[in-house]
């Protein structure tokens, strides 16, 4: 089983509030920083106490602010010593264009949480400027793509891979006629004949074909 850490905001005037009208704001104001720690810290809490021996994984969203925090690796480590998680169970995303603003730092940055045992998870491929060579350096496990290549998948007719197809035989090729006599092309011959109308072929009659040079 797999679960999925999302943070939602209930309002006492507005009700609830969805995360892509807080999220924005609190990345304006560095207030995602601890809001993100909050979020790793119970999420990690809460799936070690429901996991009760089940095989359970958690997938954790980094935002951009986040990763490139300097103190991220030490702020995961206290919070694995806290909560007694198993860094193994824990995977954590983050987008392919945060992951593309510094790619010294993000190679540097997975390779230590790869060694801490935690999967790494690309979020919206496709979207940004991800290339297949990152694709193969980076120390990564999943990748999902982008909602823009997905959305109108079962709409649109053109991607629908349940259309019937059309068979189209594959044509054969056609004798050609030269003075009524049927030949066919003289690169099939192995003769030096420069013309089809005096291939051995075309004109039986003729007897063999000059020999080859």
């Amino acid at each position: 089983m797999a679960v999925e850490a999302l943070l939602h905001s209930n309002h006492p005037a507005r009700g609830f509030v969805g995360p892509d009208v807080f999220i924005p704001l609190a990345e304006e104001t560095r207030l995602i920083v601890p809001v993100g720690e909050y979020v790793l810290g119970s999420a990690c809490a809460e799936i070690g106490r429901m996991k009760n021996g089940s095989a359970m994984r958690l997938s954790v969203n980094l935002s951009a602010r986040q990763f490139q925090e300097m103190t991220l690796l030490q702020t995961i480590d206290r919070i694995v010593d806290e909560t007694v998680f198993d860094p193994a169970d824990c995977e954590l995303e983050v987008t392919e264009s945060v992951a593309m603003q510094n790619a010294d730092f993000t190679m540097s940055l997975l390779r230590d949480l790869r060694r801490r045992n935690i999967s790494i998870a690309i979020d919206d491929f496709g979207a940004g400027q991800f290339t297949l060579i990152y694709l193969r350096q980076f120390p990564i496990n999943n990748i999902k793509i982008d909602k823009v290549f997905i959305s109108d998948m079962l709409t649109d007719p053109h991607r629908r891979r349940d259309r019937p197809r059309r068979h189209r035989p594959r044509p054969h090729p056609r004798p050609h006629h030269h003075r009524g006599r049927v030949w066919r092309r003289a690169s099939r011959c192995r003769c030096s004949s420069p013309s089809p109308a005096i291939c051995c072929r075309a004109t039986p009659s003729a007897g063999r074909c000059p020999p080859r040079t």
